[in-house]
């Protein structure tokens, strides 16, 4: 999500409650989810200009499409949230519903998105799967030389806490809203049994490494 209006670059990673954020800031803009495209929050089918929906670019994503450009990313105020691999995963799952059970979600049905990786990126967005929505954290956030480039990580487990950081640097009026909560949870990280946990871990061990997470439940 980019607001000119803030000057600020929101990366919005899958399952991190961004859709609150974003909310918050459409708000301030006198903007509903009907009238979001301004800030850049709409579907696309142009390969050429990005993956399909542009509300989950990455960073880099964001530049190479120019969306953006290094001098504004620069001077624009960057931030994400993230959250606990181990609790995106399960919102993953019960959002997704692409498998019968937590077990074959995560050890095959995962597996196999994170193996069309490769292509993703060489296919210019003619890819198989869901591997952009599953990817790992860290990939949204890095530059090209594979450093975090955003200027605020706000992990989801604080945000409350943590928010009135980004209102007094954006100057954003409104307070963050509660959106797009999960209804009645399937499954929670308590039914992930030992095989799930340690898929999770080598599949995004670079978000348990870049942000601090324990490698257990």
């Amino acid at each position: 999500m980019i607001s000119h209006h803030h000057k600020t670059l929101f990366v919005h990673i899958p399952k991190c409650g961004g859709q609150s954020i974003e909310t918050a800031f459409l708000k301030d803009l006198d903007l509903t989810w009907e009238t979001r495209a301004p800030l850049l929050l709409r579907r696309n089918d142009d390969t050429r200009l990005g993956p399909p929906l542009l509300g989950h670019l990455t960073l880099r994503e964001y530049l190479r499409y120019r969306y953006l450009t290094e001098e504004q990313l620069e001077t624009y105020y960057s931030f994400a949230v993230v959250r606990n691999p181990f609790a995106r995963v399960i919102s993953l799952f019960n959002y997704l519903k692409f498998a019968e059970n937590l077990s074959d979600f995560v050890q095959i049905w995962l597996r196999k998105q994170f193996s069309h990786a490769n292509s993703y990126e060489q296919e210019n967005h003619g890819y198989k799967g869901r591997y952009h929505f599953v990817r790992p954290q860290r990939d949204f956030v890095i530059d090209a030389s594979g450093d975090v480039a955003v200027k605020l990580i706000l992990p989801l487990e604080d945000i409350s806490k943590d928010f009135p950081k980004v209102r007094a640097a954006t100057g954003l009026s409104s307070a963050l809203p509660h959106v797009n909560a999960s209804p009645k949870r399937k499954a929670t990280i308590g039914d992930l049994d030992d095989a799930s946990i340690a898929a999770i871990c080598d599949l995004y061990q670079a978000d348990f490494e870049a942000f601090g997470y324990p490698d257990k439940p």
